[in-house]
């Protein structure tokens, strides 16, 4: 329930595939620039 005066509301997420219902990310986290240039230079 919302608090739109719309009757009816669709959102594109594919039940099948998005992380929400399979449970499962398709990409690793990345990291930032710091741990980037941390690892590139082998800084602790």
């Amino acid at each position: 329930m919302t608090l739109s005066d719309k009757a009816e509301m669709r959102v594109d997420i594919c039940s099948e595939c998005h992380p929400f219902f399979t449970g499962q990310q398709k990409f690793a986290n990345r990291g930032g620039r710091v741990e980037k240039f941390k690892n590139k230079y082998g800084l602790k």
